[in-house]
């Protein structure tokens, strides 16, 4: 039949979907103390709204310090080392590290949260409904409605520039190539132009730009979800002992 018994697919979607959400979970990528302090705080904030408090990692260059062990107070499933393989020249270590520690995510299907993300009651849990539906990354649209000019080509206004701050995804080829070529370009200060409502400004080390850019001309080789606004929102800084 080409259509199973209804009762049929509910359980093997019912099964696959299990198994989908046990190898699911989400990352923080902290570098330097003050970043590693804020995911700590992000992370047990995070732990209150969703139901993979057990699945949440960090990424960090303190890996094994006893700040990052002695301090995570259990809230962390694993501590992982950011530094092995990444390239080290002027560029913002905090940017090339961010983009390709996304790839080193434990989890097959991950959100990433800034560190200064601050996880909300909408149901953060519903972004791995995306993943599980198909798409390859799914994110939120920039609030400042920024964009890019590359090259003299504008990407068009009806797709905004997206903030990297929270990024729902899988680990599929197409997100590999894309993150690849984000790092690519960042490095290689491909991305010119003008930045946030006009005003010209140097944009080689911002992630946002070279992101949207990549995302743009990777459509429809990459399946993109854009979110609601209500899935960005920021905290204030806290002070964390």
């Amino acid at each position: 039949d080409l259509y199973p018994p209804l009762e049929e697919a509910l359980v093997n979607n019912k099964i696959e979907e299990k198994a989908f959400l046990k190898s699911s979970g989400f990352i923080f990528i902290g570098v330097g103390d003050e970043y590693v302090k804020e995911a700590i705080y992000a992370a047990a904030e995070l732990s209150k709204f969703t139901n993979y408090s057990s699945h949440i990692s960090l990424l960090t260059d303190h890996f094994g310090s006893k700040y990052a062990k002695g301090k995570s107070h259990g809230v962390f499933e694993y501590i992982l080392d950011i530094t092995s393989s990444m390239p080290t020249n002027r560029l913002p270590r905090e940017r090339s590290w961010k983009i390709l520690g996304l790839f080193k995510s434990p989890y097959d299907h991950t959100i990433f949260l800034d560190t200064d993300a601050s996880p909300c009651k909408l149901g953060i849990d519903d972004l791995f409904q995306a993943l599980i539906k198909g798409f390859d990354i799914a994110a939120v649209p920039d609030p400042n409605h920024s964009f890019v000019t590359i090259d003299s080509v504008k990407i068009p206004a009806v797709f905004p520039q997206i903030n990297t701050g929270v990024i729902a995804y899988r680990k599929t080829e197409p997100l590999r190539v894309l993150i690849n070529n984000w790092h690519n370009a960042l490095m290689q200060k491909n991305v010119t132009g003008i930045y946030k409502r006009n005003r010209p400004q140097l944009i080689s080390f911002l992630d946002q730009p070279d992101f949207h850019w990549q995302l743009w001309i990777n459509i429809p080789k990459i399946s993109f979800l854009s979110l609601p606004y209500i899935y960005n929102c920021r905290q204030s800084k806290s002070e964390i002992e």
